[in-house]
């Protein structure tokens, strides 16, 4: 009887495993009408596949133009077909506090106001919650409304090998590109707007943004270069109660709307095995003139752990085309180290994919020689 009992409970695992799904979404089709279960009977948008996807399922999309969509943490994979060079999520309909990507689920908060009464709010769209996977999209927001804070890229959910860029629009630029959310392999590029919120990249390349601004998130492998970023009241321009593990940090500015105090870099931040190279503060008046570059890579405040800075010359490839790969004899070869504190975030290969270790000891910066 127990042999049989045991029988019948692999046969419902067996069953239950066998359940899960593959949808596919394809945005040259009519309409939603099809199941969805074949490419001939394919979803027009990726909302309709998710809304019938269940924990479990894998949902593939086709190459083209795809509405921004919510998941609602749902333990699903959602993967393009052909990659973030064909695949893309874009912002169609003219209205405000919208994200290309909301992964996670929303929560709601509440606060007191001055008349005493309490208000409860829904957090959307900065949703929690990394179940859902989204692999190799581009999105682009490319059709953001002008002014003010209209768009957010991704909240919440695991993001593989996707791009993000043109996202916030105006002088005050926009939501975060990122929010709550992890971040493996993707590129963020030419977005005006804050970078991330309660993140962690990894292996990321983070490219001449204009507001990148970084708030109690982590960064390994990340390579951080051509950036602006905007502070006030001493908190930092570009990381605030952040961690970098093994970044190249290199041709980044700090802004500071006004000319008197001069904003830091970063503040409450820890650097190990780190980079940090021509990194230079600005101020601005309020009338948009720009003040003086200062040279200014470090600040009172974080710490730094084996970390190349005070401008010395770590020997990259080719620096001034943007190759931060180390050349023979740079002195940030075998200088890092690995102590318990980053263990588990530095991972097992570099930026490029080559293996994280190889030699004596870990290389600085995001490229292993």
């Amino acid at each position: 009887m127990k042999k049989l009992f045991v029988l019948a409970l692999c046969g419902l695992f067996a069953a239950g495993a066998a359940e899960a799904k593959t949808y596919y979404v394809d945005a040259s089709r009519p309409n939603n009408n099809g199941n969805g279960l074949k490419a001939s009977t394919a979803k027009k948008t990726i909302q309709a596949a998710v809304n019938l996807a269940k924990d479990g399922d894998t949902i593939i999309v086709y190459p083209g133009e795809y509405a921004p969509f919510k998941t609602n943490n749902k333990k699903i994979a959602i993967k393009s077909a052909k990659g973030a060079s064909k695949t893309k999520i874009v912002k169609t309909a003219k209205v405000q506090d919208i994200a290309l990507a909301q992964l996670g689920k929303t929560w709601t908060e509440s606060y007191v106001d001055t008349k005493g009464r309490k208000v409860t709010y829904v957090s959307a769209p900065r949703s929690k919650g990394k179940n859902t996977t989204l692999a190799g999209f581009l999105l682009d927001g490319k059709n953001r409304p002008n002014g003010g804070y209209t768009l957010l890229g991704i909240s919440g959910g695991t993001v593989k090998s996707c791009s993000i860029q043109r996202l916030g629009t105006g002088e005050d630029g926009g939501y975060e590109v990122a929010v709550n959310a992890t971040l493996a392999g993707c590129s963020v590029l030419n977005n005006h707007a804050d970078i991330a919120d309660s993140c962690v990249f990894s292996r990321c390349r983070i490219l001449d943004n204009d507001g990148g601004r970084n708030e109690d998130s982590r960064f390994c492998n990340c390579l951080y270069a051509g950036n602006k970023g905007y502070g006030w009241w001493g908190h930092g321009a570009h990381f605030a109660g952040s961690v970098l593990v093994n970044c190249t940090i290199a041709r980044n500015f700090a802004y500071r709307e006004s000319s008197e105090d001069k904003v830091p870099f970063s503040s409450e931040s820890k650097f190990y095995n780190c980079i940090l190279r021509n990194n230079y503060r600005q101020t601005k008046t309020w009338e948009g003139k720009t003040g003086s570059a200062t040279l200014h890579n470090t600040d009172s405040g974080n710490t730094y752990s084996r970390t190349y800075k005070d401008n010395r010359n770590p020997k990259f490839v080719k620096e001034s085309s943007g190759d931060y790969k180390l050349a023979k004899g740079s002195p940030c070869i075998n200088q890092g180290t690995v102590p318990a504190a980053i263990k588990s975030y530095v991972g097992s290969v570099d930026l490029a994919g080559a293996k994280r270790i190889h030699g004596a000891s870990i290389d600085m910066g995001c490229y292993e020689y």
